[in-house]
């Protein structure tokens, strides 16, 4: 499922590469947050359908920040049970995780539906994010 998800993600102008590697990286990534409690979640229906990959990383270079961060790297629902509110019940069941422990979430949404997604949930634009072309 994580390779299907950097798949379409990376269709979409993301950074991350659908390679093995990353796979295997944010694999590990999501066992550890999980096991420590972070919002990475996944639904089933009998088996895995879809997954928040959510967490906190700690601030780059030590620096004094304003907000204790959970990156949301991603969410993904299998296309067949899109739809169907699954990404909305993870999302809000991670968000609350997020909010008990007092930080925000920052994530970058690749496409509209994410997008439209999310700001139904209440989340705000911060920024805009550029690249030299």
């Amino acid at each position: 499922m994580l390779q299907y998800c950097l798949q379409e993600t990376a269709a979409q102008g993301a950074e991350l590469l659908p390679t093995d590697r990353n796979v295997t990286v944010l694999w590990a990534l999501g066992l550890t947050w999980s096991q420590a409690g972070e919002p990475t979640l996944v639904a089933c229906n009998g088996r895995p359908i879809a997954f928040t990959l959510w967490g906190e990383m700690k601030a780059p270079l030590l620096l004094d920040v304003r907000h204790r961060v959970c990156s949301g790297i991603a969410t993904y629902v299998e296309p067949a049970h899109r739809h169907a509110g699954v990404s909305r019940m993870l999302r809000q069941a991670a968000l609350a995780m997020v909010t008990a422990r007092g930080m925000v979430v920052r994530g970058v949404a690749y496409s509209n539906a994410g997008l439209q997604s999310v700001l139904t949930l209440g989340f705000q634009p911060v920024g805009v994010m550029v690249e030299s072309v």
